[in-house]
């Protein structure tokens, strides 16, 4: 226990000699010190701005740190960004292209028609995370075939401070992408963030992996607004709050490669907090719609092991709607195959609506499907 005071009676010196320190930016050496010795927040980490476009590994970072009393935005020869600095772009219509491996801190997209390419090659691990466009018209990500990149807790498309009011864009056309945070659309506070940001996510290609604590929404729209297109990349996400329109040749598969998992509709709380203060109306009901052509993965390891979508909340209105010529697609796992009758509930909504007949694909001998009292979707195996 003395132990314990004696930490406690450290930390609020320290505390109370940090909020003494003049707020101007004139510090000491020995200020400085302490400050980046008590950073637990990261608030005082280097910060890498790109000056220029060109290639992620080239001569285009200027570095400065918010304690400096004055900034110099002169490229720096040899400086590259690591895992304990941030990283933005400095200029308007800048592209900064990364093609090797690379990690950072914050990463931001801050200025207009600028962006960030991921192309082949690109491994880059971001953490915390991604905090998305910070201007005025538009900027964002893009992300290219056999490329990487790895959230590791805050994702967001736009809209983390209050004076943003354009359009964080990120298109995936190829690659993987994957956060053990939510997707937020926009910002995640209405206090702080912009309530009028907006953020747009095209998932063209490539693999989109959220998998994310249990109780977290996985995609937001968040305190703006926004919308994610679902084109002919995979999804693969253990959480979401926003409707999903998989009608473009995309894949739903909720437990990804060679997994088995569960997709599960949240409430977006943040989205609802948002209309709330901003006076607007705000729908809870949320729709799946599965088009011709358009897969669900479901990945079955046993009996009791396999892929589900449970599509239900609040007012008992969320619905999951097929088209004709939807695909499910059948895939054993470790060579699984069912020897006698069984059955699977893959999906569990308040409503199920099928507009003509559903296509089995994979391994799909053997299984049928029936529609259980509008609520259940069942894949039925007879040998």
């Amino acid at each position: 226990m003395k132990t314990s005071h004696r930490n406690i009676v450290l930390l609020m010196g320290v505390c109370c000699l940090l909020s003494s320190l003049p707020l101007s930016g004139a510090y000491s050496a020995k200020e400085k010190e302490l400050m980046k010795k008590n950073d637990v927040t990261k608030q005082y980490v280097d910060v890498y701005n790109a000056r220029k476009s060109g290639k992620w590994d080239s001569d285009i970072w200027a570095v400065t740190n918010p304690l400096d009393d004055k900034h110099n935005y002169d490229p720096k020869k040899g400086a590259r960004p690591h895992p304990n600095a941030d990283c933005r772009t400095l200029f308007d219509n800048i592209t900064v292209t990364l093609s090797n491996t690379a990690a950072v801190g914050r990463l931001w997209v801050g200025k207009n028609g600028s962006r960030i390419v991921l192309a082949r090659g690109a491994v880059l691990t971001a953490n915390p995370g991604y905090y998305g466009f910070l201007g005025t018209t538009s900027g964002g990500m893009e992300m290219r075939e056999g490329s990487v990149l790895n959230i590791d807790r805050y994702f967001f498309l736009t809209g983390t401070r209050p004076d943003v009011t354009g359009t964080g864009t990120f298109l995936q056309s190829g690659g993987t992408v994957s956060s053990t945070g939510t997707l937020f659309l926009s910002g995640n506070n209405v206090l702080s963030c912009s309530s009028t940001a907006q953020g747009v996510y095209t998932l063209a290609g490539g693999s989109l992996n959220l998998n994310v604590h249990s109780a977290q929404s996985g995609i937001s729209i968040g305190t703006g607004g926004g919308k994610f297109f679902f084109g002919k990349g995979t999804l693969n996400a253990n959480r979401v709050a926003i409707d999903l329109d998989n009608v473009n040749g995309g894949n739903l598969s909720p437990g990804g490669d060679e997994q088995v998992g569960e997709t599960r509709l949240m409430p977006d709380a943040i989205g609802q907090q948002s209309a709330q203060t901003a006076g607007r109306p705000f729908d809870e009901q949320r729709t799946y719609k599965q088009g011709a052509g358009s897969t669900w993965t479901v990945n079955i390891a046993s009996r009791k092991d396999y892929d589900k979508v449970i599509w239900t909340g609040s007012g008992d209105k969320n619905r999951m709607v097929f088209e004709n010529g939807a695909v499910i697609k059948i895939v054993p796992l470790k060579n699984f195959k069912p020897t006698t009758k069984a059955n699977f509930d893959i999906a569990t909504a308040d409503e199920i609506v099928l507009n003509g007949d559903l296509r089995l694909e994979g391994a799909a001998k053997g299984f049928s499907y029936e529609c259980v009292d509008g609520k259940i979707l069942r894949l039925k195996y007879e040998p």
